[in-house]
């Protein structure tokens, strides 16, 4: 049976139907269920959860170097596999350790934190949307980001995220390091200030292509970048929290990704993300 999501269905404007999974939307299902169990104690939840996780290592686990592949088909599975840092979600693995011993979660949260920290330390100091198994940005060749995969985009915008959960969680080295390096890029592109114009750019990761500039700031792009200073900035911290506190919702029928991430991210950032005891 498959227990991994479709990753287009009928919705939003779409027509059709694709059966293949991405990976962080499987991570971030199998999460869900897996505080629930915590939070209620019954265990069809645990049961769900686990269905998924086990689907996850079966399909979804390179194997060789316990790197996640972005999904379950040859598109991404193959040998010279396509990452995206962007689906790395450390309190996902941790929580799988828990409820999974049967596989090695752990191995997979530590060489998904140190092929992170190789690909952010070869370059500017930003992700790129997409990036192989070097740790260079390349494109995906799947039409999602032929103009914007070595750049700081539409998929690095969710990395702040998911990195400062696990910081605020569990208080990860890690966590911080990562989350030091970026704030001090962008806290000196922005001379300070959360509510510079210079947030709004997608910045190049290789530092031999250009960036993607705009003084339009988005407000996930605010909202991720503001989440760089959690354990590190507070001052910077403060002041863009507040920025993003005063920010709306967008609500119409092509806005469901930035409208999700800022909501995503404004819960982080006013302390509503409640650990479960585990």
């Amino acid at each position: 049976k498959m227990y991994l999501t479709p990753w287009i269905t009928y919705s939003f404007g779409y027509d059709k139907i694709d059966n293949s999974s991405a990976t962080d939307a499987d991570l971030d299902i199998a999460t869900s269920l897996v505080m629930m169990y915590y939070k209620t104690q019954n265990e069809a939840y645990k049961v769900d959860a686990l269905n998924i996780i086990n689907a996850i290592w079966d399909a979804e686990v390179n194997k060789t170097t316990y790197l996640l592949y972005s999904g379950n088909t040859s598109t991404w599975v193959n040998d010279n596999p396509v990452y995206n840092l962007s689906y790395f979600s450390p309190v996902a693995l941790r929580l799988f350790a828990v409820v999974d011993p049967a596989h090695d979660w752990n191995k997979v949260l530590d060489s998904m934190y140190a092929y992170m920290m190789q690909v952010q330390n070869a370059g500017t100091g930003v992700f790129p949307d997409w990036s192989d198994a070097s740790g260079a940005a390349v494109n995906p060749n799947n039409g999602s980001a032929d103009k914007t995969y070595w750049t700081f985009n539409k998929e690095s915008v969710r990395i702040p995220w998911r990195i400062a959960w696990d910081f605020y969680w569990f208080a990860d080295e890690r966590d911080q390091a990562i989350l030091a390096k970026l704030n001090s890029f962008i806290s000196t592109k922005a001379s300070g200030d959360p509510s510079s114009p210079a947030l709004g750019t997608s910045y190049s990761w290789d530092p031999s292509k250009s960036d993607i500039s705009s003084t339009v700031v988005p407000p996930q792009w605010l909202a991720g970048w503001c989440a760089t200073g959690i354990g590190t900035n507070p001052d910077w911290l403060n002041a863009c929290t507040n920025l993003v506190n005063a920010k709306t919702l967008t609500r119409n029928g092509s806005s469901y990704f930035p409208d999700i991430l800022l909501g995503l991210y404004s819960a982080l950032l006013n302390g509503k993300f409640v650990r479960p005891a585990i």
